[in-house]
């Protein structure tokens, strides 16, 4: 992966980018690829939340304390264990509904 400066990119486009990792996460565990699925929730995690948990913390914590160890380690390790890939389907649909709050509160909280 080649490291390039992120531009300052919106909330909703960071959270569009994580979706989208979380959806393929599924689609590659599905697939019977653990490997992939545990790189593609790393990258949701590590070059997308991180950009904007310090908002998140800020304007949202409750939902920051539980969506930062969801997707920072909990989704991750429950791939690498082998977990049923319901399990995985619903960790990410749970994911995607905290995300989905942390976004409502950016959006109404953050001033632009």
């Amino acid at each position: 992966m080649g490291a390039r400066l992120e531009v300052a990119r919106e909330p909703a486009e960071v959270g569009a980018e994580i979706e989208k990792l979380l959806t393929e996460v599924v689609a590659a565990y599905r697939a019977g690829d653990p490997e992939k699925a545990g790189e593609l929730a790393a990258e949701a995690y590590l070059e997308n939340y991180e950009v904007i948990e310090a908002e998140v913390i800020e304007l949202a914590p409750d939902v920051n304390q539980q969506l930062e160890p969801l997707l920072g380690a909990e989704l991750r390790k429950r791939i690498r264990e082998g977990a049923p890939p319901s399990d995985i389907a619903a960790l990410v649909a749970r994911a995607e509904k905290l995300l989905g709050r942390a976004l409502e509160a950016l959006e109404h909280g953050g001033g632009h």
